[in-house]
């Protein structure tokens, strides 16, 4: 099974440089351009039978996968969005600046939620691998899964098949809008 997931194109919170979380923003015109690119880069087959596309309900990254599968039927899934950041939303900087006990530079950061009913880092991977045990026992190996997704969702993919701790993962990488990670799964590794 090949397991293919991508961040969304730019949207107009990136544009604003605002932390976005559960904030529904669309795409910009430059996200849009940066999808169809990735359509070209992925030259997907219409009407091939193998392929499953997902996507996180918010409009940036479900807006993305419409352009990246035109023909295909896209099943949203709320647990692929991005990290809740509670009331933080659009203020990140002044929080963290009275509130250093959040910055990544601790890995107790990793487990803290943001207050008003916020996620922590470790909540989005745990309901990402949810997601992902789902999907391998509910596909073939044949398949080939693609998923549009957010920053912290991508992140936790690769904290659950390489198997290594996000707060490892964390400052080793970064992703751009349209960027991706691709995994071939084989169910008897036994990953998820």
């Amino acid at each position: 099974m090949k397991i293919i997931a991508f961040r969304h194109g730019e949207s107009i919170g990136n544009k604003k440089n605002i932390v976005q979380g559960h904030t529904d923003f669309d795409l910009t015109d430059k996200g849009i351009k940066q999808a169809e690119k990735l359509r070209e880069k992925l030259n997907i087959e219409n009407n091939d039978s193998s392929i499953h596309a997902y996507s996180s309900d918010l409009l940036r990254a479900l807006n993305t996968a419409k352009i990246v599968f035109p023909n295909e039927d896209i099943q949203t899934d709320s647990r692929l969005r991005e990290q809740d950041f509670g009331s933080v939303v659009g203020s990140m900087d002044s929080f963290l600046e009275s509130n250093p006990e959040y910055l990544l530079k601790n890995k107790d950061a990793f487990k803290r939620k943001f207050p008003s009913g916020g996620e922590s880092i470790i909540d989005v991977k745990d309901r990402v691998h949810d997601f992902m045990s789902k999907i391998v026992k509910n596909h073939n190996k044949d398949d080939i899964i693609y998923i549009s997704c957010h920053y912290t969702v991508l992140i936790s993919i690769i904290s659950i098949f390489d198997n290594e701790p996000i707060q490892d993962i964390w400052p080793k990488v970064h992703f751009d809008n349209c960027d991706l990670v691709e995994y071939e799964y084989n169910p008897a590794d036994k990953l998820i």
